[in-house]
């Protein structure tokens, strides 16, 4: 299950992310309409030797590629120490269980919920 199809490749497939991680996205429908969706995400990685799962629900949030996926990358991003596309920390992740990837994640979160 690789992010193989457009857009969620080009943010968490092998040429963008340098972990391989496995995830599949959904749209959940609303009795509010179509313009009122939930953005959904679940994913794992790596995928040869998973360590973390990760899943989302952005209630309102719209398209999931645009909005659960690129959470999910900034939350994969600070496990596992990427910036940039590069891990600086050698692999470590050092920042697993610390506050401020958590206060990093909830922030990115708000700023891309969609407000309605």
């Amino acid at each position: 299950m690789m992010f193989t199809d457009y857009p969620s490749r080009d943010l968490l497939g092998p040429r963008a992310f340098p972990v391989a991680v496995a995830g599949k996205t959904g749209t959940g429908q609303t009795p509010r309409g179509a313009d009122y969706t939930h953005s959904w995400f679940m994913g794992y990685g790596p995928i040869d030797d998973p360590e973390i799962v990760i899943t989302l629900l952005i209630e309102y949030g719209g398209s999931s590629s645009r909005v659960a996926v690129p959470v999910a990358r900034d939350f994969f991003a600070g496990y596992w120490g990427v910036v940039d596309g590069v891990r600086v920390d050698g692999g470590a992740a050092e920042a697993r269980a610390s506050e401020a990837v958590t206060a990093q994640v909830l922030e990115v979160v708000a700023s891309r919920a969609v407000a309605r």
